[in-house]
């Protein structure tokens, strides 16, 4: 269920809880962003906060332990997202075709880059808004795990590990000093 479900295998809010916890976080981003910019239509950028990462829920399995399904692995969320919201749309009579194309926009566009999985870059505000949105919670957050996987080990020093995820150390400090 999309309570229960990891937002990732390895990387950001990869436990069991994490995809909820995650759309919470990107619907608060968005909800200050339309604070800053009203003139974004904040019901579809909510819409599209809460249903981004929808396909996550065929993705992952985690029984047992947090897995990649078949689906998941072949087709990826975005394109599963993609899907399970189009066929939601299609059951419902009269619905909107412009709000459609945008919502599905918002899912397919969501990670900007191909190699990301998305097969459409933002070309909408809100489409722009929701993928920055979804990238800073999603780096903050794999940054956060970081440093806590850090000093569970007890690390002495002022770098991480080499994070595969993000492509470089991060600089943890010589501790805490208060001013």
């Amino acid at each position: 269920t999309f309570k229960k479900a990891p937002c990732a295998k390895i990387h950001h809010h990869n436990y069991i809880g994490g995809l909820i916890e995650h759309t919470q976080s990107v619907m608060t981003l968005c909800e200050t962003i339309t604070e800053l910019y009203p003139e974004l239509d904040r019901d579809l950028l909510l819409a599209g906060a809460i249903l981004h990462d929808v396909g996550k829920t065929a993705a992952y399995e985690y029984a047992f332990r947090i897995d990649v399904t078949e689906e998941g692995g072949l087709i990826d969320h975005i394109v599963l997202g993609y899907g399970m919201v189009k066929d939601k749309i299609s059951g419902i009579k009269n619905f909107p075709e412009e709000l459609a194309l945008r919502l599905l926009h918002l899912i397919l566009s969501h990670h900007n880059y191909g190699e990301w999985g998305s097969p459409v870059k933002p070309l909408f505000a809100e489409a722009e808004a929701l993928c920055y949105a979804d990238l800073l919670d999603s780096r903050l957050k794999e940054f956060v795990q970081i440093q806590k996987r850090e000093a569970a080990k007890g690390k002495e020093g002022v770098w991480s590990d080499y994070s595969r995820g993000l492509d470089r150390f991060f600089y943890l400090g010589r501790g805490k000093e208060k001013n």
